[in-house]
């Protein structure tokens, strides 16, 4: 099988596309096209900066049109956690485990309900271990491990209102990082799964120069601004 038709390296959108009579090519920023089939362009159902995101790196930056009526009142804001920690477990950042604890614990206590938050990762092994600390620290999320926990991969075709992106990846090494930036359709689907906020959890020194994370980065401020 050609690796463009494997899940691991390509969304259930491309596969349609590829199949789709009518279209247009948009081009890719390594000077490449790809073929996008009879697009739908208003898109309704992300805040900004995540439709700015989404439309940059998968869209050309001028295919989609900004429809969705924006929540402003919505709690929290949308932010970069920014974690130096060079102790790790395979691509599992402890450091980066602490920092989603305390983000759920703020947005409980701003009133975000459990249900509403979607924590994802590019890593299995970044989940898995979410996964346990989280049953661990919080007794009271009955379910939220088995249901709101997940790979990037997991979550096409879902939303919540609020999407934890928890990067990890070694911090001494680059094949992790280097496959999550291959191509556009892991972040493409990661932050596009946001309805109202996009939190992402990693070290933004180690991921800000990657393709399409640089506009993630540009778009998502450091938390300590």
């Amino acid at each position: 099988m050609h690796d463009q038709w494997t899940p691991e390296n390509t969304s259930t959108q491309r596969v349609a596309d590829r199949h789709a009579r009518h279209g247009t090519m948009l081009p890719e920023p390594d000077g490449g096209a790809v073929w996008v089939g009879a697009p739908l362009r208003v898109h309704r159902r992300c805040d900004r900066p995540m439709f700015e995101i989404s439309n940059t790196i998968a869209y050309g930056g001028d295919l989609m049109i900004y429809g969705t009526s924006p929540n402003d009142d919505y709690p929290g804001r949308n932010s970069w956690i920014n974690v130096r920690s060079s102790q790790s477990q395979s691509n599992w950042i402890p450091a980066e485990g602490e920092a989603l604890i305390r983000l759920l614990v703020d947005l409980e206590r701003d009133g975000v309900e459990p249900h509403e938050d979607r924590v994802i990762s590019p890593f299995r092994d970044v989940v898995r271990e979410g996964k346990d600390l989280i049953a661990k620290r919080f007794k009271h999320y009955e379910g939220f491990a088995a249901k709101n926990i997940g790979t990037v991969h997991t979550v096409q075709g879902q939303e919540a209102n609020v999407v934890i992106l928890v990067l990890g990846s070694k911090p001494n090494g680059t094949g992790a990082r280097a496959w999550a930036s291959g191509k556009p359709n892991l972040l493409n689907v990661a932050v596009s799964r946001a309805k109202h906020r996009l939190y992402v959890i990693g070290n933004r020194d180690n991921w800000k120069g990657l393709r399409y994370f640089d506009v993630l980065a540009a778009a998502v401020p450091d938390d300590l601004n």
